[in-house]
């Protein structure tokens, strides 16, 4: 929780820089914080720097270093919930089911804001555990 305004605190960690913006708006409008960094290393430095106190951790788990972020972001937030970005189209394991997961969008799905708040609120409350 952000001490200064009372709301929880997302770190979206996303190599899209678009994407991390859409989605830090749909967070905002479901009542977080939302900080956004383009690779896992920025993440940690950011954290660190600001002795940010994360709630949820929305981050690409096909990133370099997403789980060594993961690991030492549980171990300095013992209550952080992750949530796992997932494309559908790129190719690798489906994440497991320890972790929420929110898929991306696709560019030709159509985008309702109304409806992706919900999906992003829902998401976002959903309890998951670094193993």
């Amino acid at each position: 929780m952000n001490a200064e305004t009372g709301s929880p605190t997302a770190l979206i960690v996303d190599d899209d820089v678009g994407f991390i913006l859409w989605l830090g708006e749909m967070v905002t409008a479901s009542g977080y914080q939302a900080i956004p960094a383009l690779e896992c290393r920025q993440a940690l430095t950011l954290v660190k720097k600001l002795a940010l106190r994360i709630d949820v951790l929305v981050v690409n788990p096909q990133l370099r270093g997403a789980a060594r972020a993961m690991k030492v972001l549980a171990s300095e937030h013992p209550r952080l919930r992750v949530v796992l970005i997932r494309d559908p189209a790129a190719p690798g394991p489906v994440p497991d089911s320890t972790h929420a997961t929110l898929e991306r969008p696709s560019a030709w799905e159509p985008i309702s804001r109304p409806q992706w708040v919900v999906k992003v609120r829902k998401v976002l409350l959903r309890p998951s555990a670094v193993k």
